[in-house]
């Protein structure tokens, strides 16, 4: 059909004609083929990563005021009800804090922040953040629904020194 309108613009005289045939040919080149199938997501793909789990302050001190923020994922079609969001964090092999949020529908990503309790927590930690906790979503992949990062936290005399701008 391309081919035969760019002949057809090359021996046609008549101007009225001629502008159909200019059009259709531009409206394929803008347009693309017809045919061609743009796969478009129909489910939600939720997914967390360990690059979407930071802290605040960034280096932990024992008894301080600390916030874990974390960055949800949606690589598919935008939810259609709430979930549930769950963060875990253990110490020395125990579980010190169980905290869960519900997230409202989103599009492509949303930020949650919890508040860290680290009275009496020295050395590692170990955050666990789950999402869609009842499995209330399908998705193509529930493997990325949870990620586990640690952490260190200082002894409560010891303050970070940060590089300073000369």
């Amino acid at each position: 059909l391309l081919h035969y309108a760019k002949i057809k613009l090359h021996d046609t005289n008549d101007p009225v004609s001629n502008l159909i045939v200019r059009n259709t040919l531009y409206q394929n080149i803008i347009l693309g083929d017809p045919a061609t199938r743009i796969p478009l997501p129909r489910i939600p793909e939720l997914a967390v990563t360990e690059d979407g789990i930071g802290t605040e302050p960034e280096i932990l001190v024992e008894g301080s005021q600390s916030t874990l923020r974390t960055e949800i994922h949606n690589y598919g079609f935008c939810l259609e009800d709430t979930i549930q969001a769950e963060l875990s964090i253990r110490h020395l092999g125990q579980e010190i804090t169980k905290q869960q949020q519900q997230v409202l529908p989103f599009g492509e990503s949303i930020y949650l922040d919890w508040a860290l309790p680290l009275v009496d927590v020295i050395g590692d930690i170990e955050i666990t953040l789950s999402i869609d906790i009842e499995q209330r979503v399908v998705e193509r992949s529930e493997d990325n629904n949870t990620v586990t990062v640690n952490r260190n936290v200082l002894p409560r005399g010891i303050m970070p020194l940060f590089p300073r701008n000369y």
